[in-house]
C-alpha cells in the first residue's frame, strides 16, 4: 500500500482506477478489490467513500469533458457543426477524457443499469447544451440526433477503434460528419426530399 493520502487524493485515484476498470472489463467483471489495488487502497477505504460498487459506477460516470467549454462561441461559426465535431475529437485526444469516455462507453454496453445512468447523464449534460443551438419547437429532438452521432462518432473511433475512424484527423472527420450536424441542429430535418435545408419546398 502506497503512504497514506489526503482524503480527497484518495477519493480521485480511486475514481481513476474505476474508469480504468470499467473500461478494460465492463462493469460486472470489475470488482472492489481490484479497483482498490489499482488505486493503492484499502478495499473498505472504497466502501467508505461510495457506499456499493453501483454508488462507484454512478460517481465514475461523470462527463470527462466540460460540454459547455466545447460548445462556447460556437453560434459565431457559419458551420457550427463542423467546428463542433471538430472541438469534441480534439478534447477525445486527451488520455484522461478518452478514458473516461471508453468507461462510460464500455460500462454501459455491459450492465443495464448503468446503461439507464448513461443515458440520464447524456440528456442532462449533453443534450441540454446542445438544445441551445437548435432551432425550432424541436429543438430537443434534434439535440438528440446530434447526441447520437456524436456517440456513434465516439464509439466507433474510441470503443471499436475501426480503423477508418481511429486514424483519421478530427478536421477531416469534422469536414465530413460536420455539415450533417448543422442541418439536424438548424435545417430541415423533415425527411422531405422537396425540401431544402430550410425547410422550404425545393424549387
Amino acid at each position: 500500500m502506497s503512504p497514506r493520502r489526503p482524503p480527497g487524493e484518495s477519493r480521485r485515484a480511486i475514481l481513476e482506477a474505476a474508469r480504468r476498470q470499467f473500461a478494460a472489463v465492463g462493469y460486472q467483471r470489475a470488482t472492489i478489490r481490484a479497483i482498490a489495488r489499482a488505486a493503492g487502497v484499502d478495499p473498505a477505504l472504497v466502501i467508505q467513500y461510495f457506499g456499493s460498487k453501483d454508488e462507484l459506477l454512478d460517481a465514475s460516470l461523470e462527463m470527462p469533458v466540460d460540454i459547455a467549454a466545447v460548445t462556447a462561441d460556437l453560434e459565431t461559426y457559419p458551420d457550427l457543426g463542423t467546428e463542433l465535431v471538430r472541438r469534441a475529437l480534439t478534447a477525445w485526444d486527451s488520455p484522461p477524457i478518452r478514458n473516461g469516455l471508453l468507461a462510460m462507453l464500455r460500462t454501459g454496453l455491459s450492465h443495464q443499469r448503468a446503461s439507464e445512468a448513461l443515458a440520464a447523464l447524456v440528456s442532462r449534460s449533453v443534450l441540454g447544451v446542445v438544445e441551445r443551438f437548435a432551432t425550432g419547437e424541436d429543438a430537443r429532438f434534434r439535440a438528440a440526433l446530434v447526441g447520437a452521432q456524436i456517440a456513434g462518432l465516439a464509439m466507433g473511433r474510441l470503443a471499436l477503434q475501426v480503423p477508418e475512424l481511429a486514424e483519421a484527423s478530427p478536421d477531416r472527420i469534422a469536414r465530413a460528419v460536420g455539415p450533417t450536424i448543422t442541418r439536424y441542429l438548424t435545417g430541415d430535418i423533415s425527411g422531405d426530399p422537396g425540401a431544402d435545408g430550410d425547410g422550404a419546398p425545393a424549387v
